[in-house]
């Protein structure tokens, strides 16, 4: 598709060029410009690394890294040549890479990432600002989009045929022209084309919920058993809650627990409080570290009957929850047996009453 300047007389056909002989490198210029105007080959990505290598025994780097608002990661290759290289190769095999990273790891890249910009901002606030889903579930999927001047068939056909086999990889083709001292770029997605995306997603959220009703059968839950009365199957916010609020009723202290669950949990402010908006005019602490922090309500139990109170102060406990959920429960009911309470991990539709 050729590329015309509009005169009142004529249209004038601007030159293509090669990123080449128009002296763009590919890394110093190319990357650096997508990764601050990301927007124009990623719509809502939130670039969170560049040159990310978090592995051993691999010297491989994703040229950037990003994060969509529903919080599938983004791997972005960049190439200036006509054919793609073996980029399609190159980009799976990072995408399998980061697919196993968790919400904390992602904090900590984005952090460093930051840094290397000369930016103060706080990463963890950055992200769940920018996520429209729940910080666990984050990195849960991985998507790719590949950027270069051109497209060899060979690369067209297997992008094609992954994306069939339920991948989610665009091609966006990135074509140079200069015309006098401008130089423009036609931006075009080409797989898949822009008018089949819609359809697509609609495809694959299709696809995503039969697997969901496939399996739901195999979501864990926990039932928690407290002096000899079962819970109804519990999320694994609302186990942990449940524990915790046990534990408090019989004098644990937060402190307490906080040591054995090791990372922070909870937060305090002097004072007791029976509203959150009460506890947000407050200066809001950090139980472990003991020192102030930025504080996100949204992050913590915060209905009235949900903050705990010891000591003259108002605890908030923590909602975010993932994986490791069930060793910190059995941690926590371990380590005070004298409480009476016991967990047991069931399949979401088991019958409770079946035991």
């Amino acid at each position: 598709m050729a590329l015309y300047k509009y005169t009142n007389s004529e249209l004038k056909a601007v030159k293509k060029n090669t990123m080449a002989s128009l002296g763009i490198k590919e890394r110093d210029d190319l990357q650096r410009v997508l990764r601050d105007n990301i927007d124009a080959v990623s719509p809502d990505t939130l670039i969170i690394a560049e040159e990310f290598s978090n592995w051993q025994d691999s010297n491989r780097r994703i040229d950037l890294l990003g994060v969509d608002t529903d919080g599938t990661l983004a791997v972005i290759e960049l190439k200036r040549t006509e054919d793609g290289g073996h980029m399609d190769l190159q980009a799976i095999r990072y995408a399998a890479m980061i697919s196993t990273l968790t919400f904390e790891q992602i904090v900590d890249a984005f952090s460093k990432y930051l840094k290397s910009l000369g930016q103060e901002a706080d990463a963890r606030i950055l992200l769940t600002e920018h996520l429209d889903c729940e910080p666990e579930d984050m990195g849960s999927r991985t998507r790719i989009v590949l950027v270069s001047a051109d497209y060899s068939s060979e690369i067209t056909t297997a992008v094609l045929w992954l994306n069939e086999q339920g991948l989610n990889i665009n091609c966006v083709r990135l074509v140079a022209y200069r015309d006098d001292e401008s130089i423009y770029f036609d931006v075009q997605q080409i797989i898949p084309l822009p008018e089949a995306s819609e359809y697509m997603v609609k495809v694959r959220e299709k696809e995503v919920e039969i697997k969901a009703k496939r399996n739901r059968g195999m979501k864990a839950q926990f039932i928690v058993t407290y002096r000899g009365t079962k819970t109804q199957p519990l999320a694994k916010r609302h186990t942990m809650f449940f524990i915790v609020s046990k534990l408090i009723e019989n004098k644990i202290t937060p402190g307490d627990i906080q040591q054995l669950l090791g990372s922070n949990r909870f937060v305090y402010c002097e004072g007791t409080f029976s509203e959150i908006g009460e506890v947000e005019s407050q200066i809001v602490y950090s139980l472990k570290q003991e020192t102030p922090i930025n504080f996100e309500s949204h992050r913590f139990f915060n209905n009235s009957d949900e903050l705990f109170h010891a000591d003259g102060k108002t605890f908030l406990f923590s909602n975010q929850w993932g994986e490791n959920t069930q060793n910190l429960a059995e941690k926590l009911i371990a380590g005070f047996p004298q409480v009476g309470l016991s967990i047991k991990n069931i399949i979401l539709n088991e019958d409770p009453e079946s035991e």
